[in-house]
């Protein structure tokens, strides 16, 4: 069973652990973690670091 977003379907097999990481997991909790600074600016009761994210 694929799995599907908006804008791309991926299928089990199709992308090894180490690109998933690099092109998707990666950028994300970068985005992620710019978005936690600005909040953090507006409220200090959000913390200004990201939690340590791993793949299992």
């Amino acid at each position: 069973m694929p799995l599907k977003t908006k804008n791309i379907t991926i299928y089990k097999g199709e992308i090894n652990k180490t690109e998933f990481e690099n092109f998707c997991l990666n950028m994300v909790i970068a985005k992620r973690s710019i978005i936690r600074k600005q909040i953090h600016l507006i409220d200090d009761e959000f913390g200004k670091e990201m939690p340590d994210i791993k793949m299992k």
